[in-house]
């Protein structure tokens, strides 16, 4: 990452917020620039319904095919509307203080990114131990399964550079 990178600073420590939104949403995909999620606030059998995109500033979009409001959205989830908006330092800021805010950020990511792998490797540990047992996988379970694996191969891409 460069330094005079505006994007890339603005995803680096953004990417906390933009995780924890997507590891609250079901069946979610990568699509061209964002992600496409089922939408938490009507829920249904759709896959596709909620768009999730970030800005250059680092802000998250969300936008329901089906109509809900980003409201309802992140309040079904438990978040707010705040949840969704970067953090801002100010231009008066000591350059202590940008380091501490810019160190703290990459804290909360690898917090963010541990959290999500060690609950997706839950999701993968109790499947084991159910095919272990020799019971069969539901198509549900399956679909909870994949979602889990692709999520700790993401993690491993980001970290080794490759997402």
């Amino acid at each position: 990452m460069k330094l005079h990178d505006k994007r890339a600073a603005t995803q680096l420590y953004s990417v906390s917020k933009l995780n924890t939104l997507l590891s609250h949403l079901e069946h979610v995909s990568k699509r061209g620039g964002g992600y496409r999620a089922r939408c938490p606030a009507h829920g249904g059998k759709n896959t596709g319904t909620l768009s999730v995109s970030e800005t250059d500033e680092g802000k998250i979009l969300i936008k329901c095919w089906v109509g809900c409001s980003a409201l309802e959205i992140v309040s079904s989830i438990g978040l707010e509307l705040t949840d969704l908006m970067p953090e801002r330092l100010s231009h008066h800021s000591t350059p202590e203080h940008r380091r501490k805010w810019k160190q703290d950020a990459i804290h909360r990511d690898w917090t963010e990114f541990l959290n999500i792998a060690a609950y997706e490797m839950n999701i993968i540990y109790v499947a084991g131990g159910v095919i272990r047992a020799g019971n069969p996988l539901n198509d549900e379970d399956k679909i909870r399964l994949d979602a889990a694996m692709k999520r700790i191969r993401q993690i491993g891409e980001y970290f080794n550079g490759n997402a």
